[in-house]
């Protein structure tokens, strides 16, 4: 009889710990970020330092002659009740920027999308290399 009982306990103990995780990896992936590059074919380039300042261009090309080195991907979900932004997502492209070895971002692109009660949101863009004069 006691030793039914404590394995009732140890079960159930068991079983909320269980749920108990569950519910915190949903939270978890409910409000994320994750990001990635891909190198262009030829073009894989050592990292920048972290402390390497990413140039954004958000509207023009700049007037350095520059070659696109690596396509850059930021995937960010939320609460449908929040609404993200460029910024909420530029921290973590200028991190794959340095990862990629590029100097600046150009060609961003977002898109939103809800799913739910959850906001998908992406960006992409390209991270390019200055080429010398």
């Amino acid at each position: 009889m006691r030793r039914t009982r404590c394995s009732a306990i140890s079960r159930a103990r068991f079983s909320l710990a269980w749920l108990g995780m569950l519910a915190v990896l949903s939270l978890a992936a409910c409000a994320g970020s994750s990001g990635r590059f891909s190198p262009m074919p030829g073009k894989s380039l050592p990292p920048k330092d972290e402390s390497f300042e990413v140039a954004v261009f958000e509207s023009a090309l700049p007037a350095r002659t520059f070659e696109r080195v690596a396509r850059l991907d930021v995937r960010m979900e939320m609460p449908a009740s929040k609404d993200a932004s460029l910024q909420d997502a530029m921290p973590e492209l200028k991190r794959q920027a340095r990862r990629a070895g590029a100097d600046a971002i150009v060609d961003i692109r977002q898109q939103r999308s809800k799913v739910g009660d959850t906001t998908l949101f992406q960006v992409s863009a390209m991270g390019i290399r200055y080429q010398p004069n």
